[in-house]
């Protein structure tokens, strides 16, 4: 299988590529730094791209049959807009330029332990430290925007 990932110089985007070129998929790692990623492998080929822009992305998802989004993203309590909502609309577009249909989205987060009295009052739900993650399989050709965001499957 063909796959493309972003975020393949992260902790678990290399990870993934690691273990896809285990069992022997062919790997496009698009990335924004090359040097940073130091696998070698002859199933690897490491592409420079900007994830907020489609045009960047689009000859680097056609003739692929699967992308692997392992982008992670600092924390921006200021904005609700946030890397993922706009890098998605980047993919997404590139997708359907590129005709490639299927799309696994990695995210995770990490949440601080804190005395209960630091917490607003909306935040005490879950004043634990914990780590979650999930898992998005999405299917991007339906017609519309709307439908695509909806996963087929979801694990948490």
């Amino acid at each position: 299988m063909k796959l493309s990932v972003l975020g393949a110089t992260g902790q678990t985007g290399q990870f993934l590529v690691r273990q896809a070129l285990e069992q022997g998929h062919v790997v496009k790692a698009v990335v924004r730094t090359p040097s940073k990623l130091t696998i070698q492998h002859d199933n690897l080929k490491v592409v420079e791209a900007n994830i907020f822009s489609a045009d960047s992305l689009v000859e680097h998802l056609t003739e692929q049959d699967v992308i692997m989004s392992c982008l992670g993203f600092p924390i921006s309590i200021f904005s609700r807009v946030t890397g993922y909502t706009e890098s998605i609309k980047a993919i997404v577009a590139a997708m359907r330029a590129a005709k490639v249909t299927q799309i696994i989205a990695m995210t995770s987060w990490y949440t601080k332990r804190c005395k209960r009295s630091e917490l607003t009052s909306t935040s005490r739900e879950s004043h634990s430290a914990s780590f979650h993650s999930q898992v998005m399989i999405m299917d991007c050709s339906v017609s519309t925007k709307e439908n695509c965001f909806a996963p087929h499957r979801v694990g948490v």
